[in-house]
């Protein structure tokens, strides 16, 4: 029989254990305090990114999440991760929802599917290992956290723009700094994958100084400046050192020869796309819009993807219209449009692709995309297809496989059309091959008037600093722009308005470490967080 002072005492030491995970840590938030701390930092993150581009929270915005995540168990913890994961990509994406009910012309219950299963679960999963990772690690092993988190987070933005994971390199988290041009510099080296790294290390920079003062009840400046400290403020240093260096070297006019080129934003809207009595009426306004342009001297215009939204190679009097104009000056033209190919048993295969128009000799070279978009441009795992209710689209299209570079008298380029442009790697594959300025097509009308089309566009303009080249960037409703090698939007659009931009460009001069050897970087966070996970299983079995 236990007495009043040995039943409180067992009462105490059982509630301890309750409050006690599996490495033997008190937690030290309630389960509804970690989960407003996530759900702080999840918001956070999604104000990050357009039409908001609040920047400068990226530096604390996921102290919250950290804390939260401090000596919580591994279950816990994903399940933090995978609330964080899930809000934040509903604040950046959920313009989807209208875009599959409206443009695409789906059920609404189609439309929350889509982006529950598509798009929010799996990022839940990805970020909730991220957490179960970041929790496993720091209660092992926090001598090595300074450089272990900041990679395991490099590796999670990898893995989640893996194709296999189905999501994207939509917004990841150094994409917030885009309008912070010392910052973004570094790209040329690391990709966007250094600047995520540098964040989550100032982040967790701060989260273990917050820690360290709520546990001791004391704040002192002695305290913290150790090795983590050192490293972040040395390294943070040397990113934007690098980056006023690059700004204050850039030749102006950037060294090279000169081009004069011409973006035609037709603003067609999607009530008049994909019918045939539209066919002259679209085309003939692109057509009084380049005549416009051509009133300068210009050497390129440029038409976005699907300009022209019939088969124009069998067209053959839409064709002598293109030519005609052309013919009258010594003007190349690229546009969008799709194409087919027979193939045996009657079979065609279709492509979405851009072409080349010579003034002299008309259709001169066709690119064809390779990078497809799921669910509307092709089935994955033989799902529905979007596309083909709203549009006359074919079904299905097949990829194409050549990286083509093309040529003019002035210079060479590569196209990548729509959303092709948000993959680093292939656009650095462009360049090696020889193209000394870069551009992108879309049709960013389904995107809608929201932070879509500004969110794709403040993720191009990191190929243009990587690659240290000209972004000519050309949409059908906005936003187009022309983008220098730092990274500035010389010239931009706005959405749903007819524009011309125009503009001259310098061509390539110069080979990038990222252009050479591409996400490198990024594998060598990869390596780190491997030997973090094997170092921290090992302390534990030595610890036994």
């Amino acid at each position: 029989m236990l007495g009043g002072g040995q039943l409180n005492l067992a009462v105490s030491v059982r509630l301890n254990k309750l409050k006690t995970n599996m490495f033997g840590h008190r937690e030290e938030h309630s389960g509804l305090k970690g989960s407003f701390l996530t759900l702080l930092s999840g918001l956070f993150h999604v104000l990050l990114f357009p039409q908001f581009s609040y920047s400068f929270l990226a530096w604390f915005a996921l102290v919250p999440l950290f804390l939260a995540l401090n000596r919580k168990k591994l279950f816990s913890s994903f399940l933090l991760g995978m609330l964080f994961g899930m809000i934040s990509f509903l604040g950046i994406l959920h313009w989807l929802y209208p875009t599959v009910i409206h443009y695409f012309q789906r059920p609404p219950l189609f439309g929350a599917l889509f982006l529950l299963l598509g798009i929010l679960l799996p990022a839940g999963i990805i970020y909730g290992l991220f957490a179960l990772s970041y929790s496993y690690i720091h209660l092992r092993a926090k001598k090595i956290c300074w450089v272990a988190i900041p990679s395991l987070w490099v590796s999670v933005e990898w893995l989640r723009s893996h194709p296999l994971t189905g999501i994207p390199p939509w917004e990841l988290l150094g994409h917030s700094q885009y309008e912070i041009l010392p910052l973004i510099q570094i790209s040329d080296i690391t990709g966007v994958y250094g600047i995520s790294f540098m964040i989550v290390a100032v982040n967790y920079l701060l989260a273990r100084i917050m820690i360290h003062s709520l546990e001791t009840k004391r704040f002192k400046f002695a305290e913290v400046i150790d090795f983590q400290f050192i490293f972040t403020s040395i390294l943070l240093s040397i990113f934007l050192l690098y980056g006023y260096h690059r700004i204050n070297s850039f030749k102006s006019p950037y060294i090279g020869k000169t081009l004069h080129v011409s973006v035609i934003q037709g603003n067609i809207k999607s009530r008049y796309r994909w019918k045939n009595i539209y066919y002259g009426r679209n085309l003939g306004k692109y057509l009084k819009m380049t005549n416009e342009a051509l009133k300068n001297q210009t050497d390129l215009i440029v038409w976005p993807e699907n300009a022209v939204d019939f088969y124009l190679e069998r067209e053959s009097y839409y064709l002598t219209l293109i030519q005609n104009l052309l013919t009258q000056t010594n003007a190349y033209l690229v546009l969008g449009g799709p194409r087919y190919e027979e193939r045996e048993e009657k079979d065609k295969a279709f492509y979405n692709s851009s072409y080349l128009f010579s003034p002299i000799s008309g259709i001169s070279g066709v690119y064809d995309k390779i990078r497809l978009l799921p669910m509307s441009e092709y089935n994955p795992l033989e799902m529905i297809n979007l596309y083909n209710a709203a549009t006359r689209f074919p079904s299905k299209f097949s990829p194409g496989d050549k990286l083509s570079v093309f040529e003019i008298p002035k210079g060479k380029f590569s196209i990548t059309i729509c959303y092709e442009i948000i993959y680093p790697d292939l656009i650095r594959k462009f360049v090696n091959r020889g193209a000394q300025f870069l551009i992108n097509l879309s049709n960013d009308s389904w995107l809608g008037s929201g932070p879509g089309p500004y969110q794709h566009l403040s993720i191009a303009l990191f190929r243009a600093v990587e690659n240290r080249t000209y972004l000519v960037r050309a949409t059908s409703t906005g936003i187009s722009a022309i983008i220098d090698p730092l990274g500035r939007i010389i010239r931009a659009s706005s959405l749903f308005e007819s524009s011309i931009l125009q503009e001259d460009i310098r061509l390539k001069t110069e080979t990038t470490l990222y252009t050479e050897w591409g996400e490198l970087f990024a594998y060598l966070c990869i390596l780190t967080t491997l030997i973090s996970l094997i170092y921290s299983v090992c302390l534990k079995r030595n610890s036994e």
